[in-house]
């Protein structure tokens, strides 16, 4: 069940991106520090557009491998961990999105 949850999380971080290659122009700057601001420059639209989803697939793997080799216990933990943090990237990268459509229309 929660490998579907994380799985679930990383599909929503791709289609963020997906979205913010569509709505964004070609020119627009995402920021990828927390939290984004207004004066920051950011990093080029596809740059910043595709950081949270690999991080997504490196935590999607360590994920996988902790359920997979660790001990019931440490599983557990280990997994809700990873979910959270999951969660807390996705948030990230939709903040990050809205403020880079903020900058582009100002």
């Amino acid at each position: 069940m929660l490998l579907v949850l994380s799985g679930v999380i990383l599909l929503a971080m791709v289609g963020v991106a997906v979205y913010g290659f569509v709505a964004l122009p070609p020119d627009a700057r995402v920021s990828v520090h927390w939290p984004p601001s207004l004066y920051s420059r950011g990093t080029p639209k596809r740059v910043g557009l595709l950081v949270v989803p690999i991080a997504g697939v490196a935590f999607e793997g360590f994920l996988i491998w902790i359920y997979a080799a660790a001990h019931p216990n440490i599983r557990t933990t280990g997994v809700v961990i990873l979910l959270v943090a999951m969660c807390v990237l996705l948030i990230f990268q939709i903040t990050a999105l809205t403020a880079a459509r903020r900058n582009t229309h100002a």
